[in-house]
């Protein structure tokens, strides 16, 4: 991202079988975690939630 967060360019793209639809993610300590939102998924009190992680190296 530019520093006035105007511009910005893909550098990975990560997929996983497990995302639901990602809606906020963050980079911290060589990790992305990324929010899974579930909502494609019926609300159940056991629909699960989750935070996934990948390691960037």
């Amino acid at each position: 991202m530019s520093a006035d967060l105007s511009t910005g360019r893909v550098v990975r793209e990560v997929t996983d079988s497990r995302f639901d639809v990602p809606t906020s993610n963050t980079l911290w300590r060589q990790g992305l975690y990324v929010l899974n939102s579930r909502v494609l998924t019926p609300l159940t009190p056991a629909a699960p939630y989750s935070v996934l992680r990948f390691e960037l190296s």
